[in-house]
């Protein structure tokens, strides 16, 4: 079986990259801060951090220092989107204080849901002050992916 939640016992595994992990975040939120969201959101969800394809955000003219670092230093690319694409996404947990500071109501839910094109498997998870997250699953079985 080819999956992404962690597996208890030995045995071989193949992990797809198959989730895309949503982030928003203030400019002030430290590289440790999105480690430990990260960490904490995968753990609590039994999801594998080696099946992380890809992390998507806003697009801010290139990410702060901390997302960057985070990025590189385990080898994960980054997508942006523009408030705009952001904005005509549907999501289950839209935010007036986003919309009122960004531009759109959501950060993480819809870069996660553009940028995979598959499911929510994690809804937006705050952890205040400065970050949210949510992961989606692609779904590689539709035509094109």
């Amino acid at each position: 079986i080819i999956n992404d939640p962690i597996l208890v016992r030995k045995s071989v595994i193949y992990r797809p990259k198959s989730l895309v992990v949503g982030l928003g975040f203030h400019w002030n939120t430290t590289e440790k801060d999105i480690e430990n969201g990260i960490t904490k959101v995968l753990e609590e969800n039994r999801l594998s951090f080696l099946s992380i394809r890809n992390l998507s955000t806003i697009n801010r003219n290139g990410p702060p220092n901390s997302l960057g670092s985070y990025s590189d230093k385990h080898g994960i690319p980054l997508e942006f989107f523009d408030k705009d694409k952001l904005d005509k996404v549907m999501v289950p947990n839209p935010s007036d204080i986003v919309k009122k500071y960004e531009g759109t109501s959501s950060v993480s839910e819809a870069s996660s849901l553009l940028s995979s094109g598959g499911e929510l498997i994690v809804t937006k998870q705050k952890f205040p002050p400065n970050l949210t997250i949510a992961i989606c699953r692609i779904n590689y079985s539709r035509a094109g992916k």
